[in-house]
């Protein structure tokens, strides 16, 4: 990896030692997971904004920009997640859903880590590691109707140069999830609200190409723009829905909400289900 340019860090050691589960039962835990952010979604469509701001800790204003409601209802909202959490002997904690905000570079290190294990013999002749960043792929493909030609990676403006900034290893995360991209023959561009012209009906163009965006997808991580309401309702009026223009824009701006202040309000919902650790036999 050193080779290729990657950077790792002197205790590399630890995240990259394996840890073995059986696979029914992680898609048993996804599954409730999933099962319980769509309980949650379709209670919230009912919910006016001053309420539903309460809850995710956000202004009312800014709720009250985004298609929240149409975003909710979409099956794409909940279609890809990758949580972090703490497993228990007989217990699970989700910590952050990762299925709208800091997906791209989660995905990335996920299928980093399935490259360096691949490559020790004695594990890639028996073990089918999984590639998270190519379901990744096979799901954005999914909300296409044509051929991918030209992705979109947003960072949004107002946090532009802090996410520029970033120390190299995760500018490499997300180099390496450029590179998963182009493996499938699309083109990546990196861009901010400023570098996409919209006209409605037609699709998100980059301006610095001159091409149509098939899609748009986020890198961004921070989400201080919420606490600005009228970004929302000028710089970023085209982007509060699930489409910019006639691109599809996966994950919207409605899931960077709920991603950081949504976990006190799944306890209900959770708690409608099997003990989450009952689906992984411990």
């Amino acid at each position: 990896m050193e080779a290729e340019g990657y950077d790792l860090l002197p205790w590399q050691g630890w995240p990259l030692r394996p840890f073995y589960f059986p696979k029914a039962s992680l898609e048993a835990l996804a599954g409730q997971l999933v099962r319980t952010l769509r309980s949650w979604a379709c209670d919230s469509q009912s919910k006016a904004p001053e309420e539903l701001a309460g809850e995710l800790g956000l202004k009312a204003e800014a709720l009250e920009s985004l298609d929240y409601q149409g975003a909710f209802s979409e099956p794409s909202f909940t279609g890809f997640l990758r949580p972090d959490g703490f497993l228990y002997p007989h217990s699970y904690t989700v910590v952050e859903l990762n299925f709208g905000n800091g997906l791209l570079v989660s995905q990335a290190y996920a299928d980093l880590l399935a490259e360096y294990h691949t490559q020790d013999p004695r594990l890639a002749s028996e073990l089918k590691i999984p590639r998270p960043f190519e379901r990744y792929l096979d799901y954005l493909q999914s909300l296409v109707d044509e051929k991918i030609g030209l992705v979109g990676i947003l960072a949004c403006a107002s946090e532009y140069e802090t996410i520029m900034s970033w120390e190299k290893r995760v500018g490499d995360m997300v180099r390496f999830g450029q590179e998963l991209f182009h493996r499938r023959g699309w083109q990546t561009v990196i861009l901010h609200e400023d570098d996409v012209e919209v006209v409605p009906g037609k699709k998100a163009l980059s301006k610095a190409l001159g091409q149509e965006l098939d899609l748009i997808v986020p890198l961004t991580i921070n989400t201080t723009f919420f606490d600005s309401p009228e970004l929302l309702r000028t710089r970023y009026r085209h982007w509060t829905g699930s489409r910019v223009g006639r691109t599809p824009f996966f994950s919207p701006l409605s899931a960077l909400c709920v991603d950081k202040g949504t976990l006190p309000w799944l306890t209900p919902h959770l708690a409608s289900e099997e003990p989450a650790l009952k689906c992984l036999g411990l």
